[in-house]
């Protein structure tokens, strides 16, 4: 099977006075995570986030969250470029095959104003 390493762009937005945040992001339903790159775009202020790379929606208490993590927690001041790498890629399936990623946005503090992340998530996958 030929292997595709793809960059899939997407952006999430922490709402004024909020705390987090929840993005899907479409993949191929299974694969390997090797790069996960955050800034923010939009919004001003200072404070640490955490984000966290789930294949199933953390919303869902039925699904212990830390049973479905793929990336471990990664944090970094808001003002600095939040960057995760895996050179052997950290492996990943979606669930029932539904190819979508979440990922959790999680600001220390309530922010002021909405903030803009954009983030680019590689992935290599043989999965086409």
């Amino acid at each position: 099977m030929p292997t595709a390493i793809r960059e899939i762009k997407f952006t999430g937005t922490i709402a004024n006075g909020q705390t987090t945040v929840t993005v899907a992001i479409n993949v191929p339903w299974s694969g390997f995570v090797h790069r996960l790159m955050l800034k923010r775009t939009g919004g001003s202020g200072s404070y640490n986030l955490t984000t966290n790379l789930y294949s199933n929606n953390p919303t869902d208490s039925s699904i212990p969250a830390e049973t479905v993590e793929i990336i471990p927690p990664q944090t970094a001041a808001s003002t600095a470029v939040l960057a995760y790498r895996n050179d052997y890629g950290q492996p990943y399936q979606t669930p029932q095959r539904n190819g979508i990623l979440y990922l959790k946005l999680t600001a220390s503090a309530a922010v002021s104003g909405d903030q803009t992340w954009f983030g680019v998530l590689t992935i290599r996958s043989t999965d086409s």
